[in-house]
């Protein structure tokens, strides 16, 4: 009997493995969250004009999400008539379907703001009035919603509420940022609270938090205004904070990697290099640039270096930067402000100006290797950043919805 309850136990065990294994996952930053996409044989030059046009949709509404790409549908968010609506399509370009939401921000810079993160089944998506809707990525319906205002005296902020989630098993992150409930967990499969903390009541930033692991301990890295915190994400424990000079825009996904965390924390704090005890309980600074400044631009590690793009003070510039000793190695003068992807030895940099993405070859210094225009109606706010899946670059703006080919 005891070998027939062993083998149901190994059995359980096998089949819980095999079922998160076979969870698909489409979130801001790639599946590890760090915009650097695994995809191989990617186009080493462009041709004049830029890579080929697959397909493109010119009626998606205003709104700054990018592409949630899954391997049989492509999602995102688009507000028309300040109403914000999740839409997807198959991977030819066919609408399978457009659900509404809610209602979104029209103010500065209208439509919605947030990435969708699309987890086991469902979608989870940040209203930039403060709701927090889960859909059925199959259909697009509403599962349930959270006004993260209401429900948990949360405020809004300048530009609107944004924040691209993160999920650990059955929690999802959000920063209300009330006095009260400061940061929350909830259960991703109903809305109900988990934990909330009081942190250190300030507004949310914009955020785009992520969760590490270091010696089998998980950690929440998230920013507020004008903090980063650490915390523990199965009770909300703060393990540490760090006070951020200045409290500017820090839509920046923290990296980890070996043992340190670099993060882009605004526009007055810069770049920085930090070590995490072996405890997990504090943190201790390795370096800061502060010529690195940037609030939406972000970066990401390719070899031994970081790859980002300033926000124009002092410089303006998409550089690399030496891990070890946080220097500039080398650099190319571009106008900012600007959004950075990398992939296959190549950074995809895409400036919110002129609407140009510039491929840059990575392995030999910094070298422009190609060129493509984005059309499209709003000039200057070329801001959601591109996502690469299975040799196809996803570049949203404004009404559109564009997908080239940038493979071999």
């Amino acid at each position: 009997m005891k070998k027939v309850i062993f083998a149901i136990f190994i059995l359980a065990i096998f089949l819980v493995s095999c079922n998160h294994q076979n969870i698909e996952i489409a979130q801001w930053g790639g599946l590890d969250r760090s915009s650097f996409y695994p995809d191989k044989d990617l186009l080493d030059k462009w041709k004049e004009g830029g890579p080929d046009l697959i397909w493109k949709y010119d009626s998606l509404g205003c709104g700054y999400a990018s592409a949630a790409v899954l391997s049989d549908k492509v999602i995102t968010i688009a507000t028309t008539d300040s109403i914000s609506y999740v839409v997807a399509f198959d991977h030819k370009g066919s609408v399978l379907y457009k659900e509404k939401l809610g209602r979104e921000w029209m103010a500065n810079f209208p439509g919605n703001r947030s990435t969708p993160i699309i987890y086991d089944g469902f979608g989870y998506f940040q209203g930039s009035l403060g709701v927090l809707y889960c859909f059925n990525a199959d259909n697009g319906k509403v599962v349930w919603s959270k006004d993260l205002f209401k429900d948990f005296d949360g405020v809004n902020n300048h530009y609107g509420i944004t924040e691209n989630f993160v999920i650990d098993g059955e929690k999802i992150f959000a920063t209300p940022g009330g006095v009260k409930n400061n940061i929350i967990a909830l259960n991703r499969f109903n809305g109900d609270l988990i934990w909330s903390i009081s942190a250190n009541k300030e507004e949310s930033a914009y955020g785009a938090p992520n969760i590490i692991e270091v010696e089998s301990q998980k950690y929440l890295i998230i920013f507020t205004k004008g903090s980063l915190f650490s915390i523990n994400p199965e009770t909300g424990e703060i393990f540490w904070s760090m006070l951020l000079e200045g409290k500017s825009t820090k839509a920046i996904t923290p990296i980890y990697k070996n043992g340190y965390l670099y993060v882009g924390a605004g526009y007055k704090n810069g770049y920085m290099k930090l070590k995490i005890a072996e405890d997990g309980h504090s943190v201790k600074t390795i370096w800061v640039n502060k010529d690195i400044t940037n609030g939406m631009n972000g970066g990401f590690i390719y070899g031994n270096k970081l790859y980002a793009g300033t926000g124009g003070h002092p410089a303006k510039m998409f550089c690399s930067i030496d891990l070890n000793t946080g220097k500039i190695v080398d650099s190319l003068k571009m106008n900012p402000p600007m959004t950075t992807i990398g992939a296959d030895g190549k950074a995809y940099v895409y400036l919110f100006r002129s609407g140009e993405i510039k491929l840059i070859d990575l392995e030999n210094g910094l070298k422009i290797v190609g060129s493509l225009h984005i059309p499209g109606g709003i000039e200057n706010e070329h801001c959601s950043h591109p996502v690469i899946h299975d040799g196809r670059l996803y570049v949203r703006h404004d009404n559109n919805l564009f997908v080239y080919n940038i493979k071999e």
